[in-house]
């Protein structure tokens, strides 16, 4: 029992690692890593949302080790308010060197994320 990884890694590839060191870096010199993306979808179960404000605390338990944070909501039919609140207000407002990107959201998330950086 337990959990497995699978990897696979290319050996054939072209990049280097300053090239990937680079695309995670905020000016480009692959000094820092201070960017990265959280895909949402990889959190929540199938059909499950992400709905509650512990579930949230788990998504930014490491992200104030980053300046820039982009937050998919790709494939994420609905989420919730306490969700959303916890992430955008609470997490944002103790942290504001953290910039919280939101992408490929829905209408209605939008407006809680509107709403819950207004409050």
């Amino acid at each position: 029992q337990g959990s497995s990884i699978y990897m696979a890694i290319a050996l054939d590839t072209k990049r280097t690692l300053d090239q990937v060191l680079e695309a995670w870096s905020l000016d480009g010199t692959g000094i820092e890593f201070d960017q990265t993306v959280i895909a949402l979808r990889l959190l929540a179960g199938p059909g499950q949302p992400l709905d509650t404000r512990a579930q949230a605390r788990r998504v930014v338990a490491r992200l104030p080790t980053f300046k820039r944070v982009e937050i998919s909501f790709e494939g994420m039919a609905d989420v919730g308010h306490g969700f959303v609140d916890e992430l955008f207000r609470v997490f944002g407002r103790a942290h504001p060197e953290v910039e919280l990107v939101p992408t490929a959201m829905t209408a209605r998330t939008a407006a809680l994320i509107r709403s819950a950086r207004a409050a």
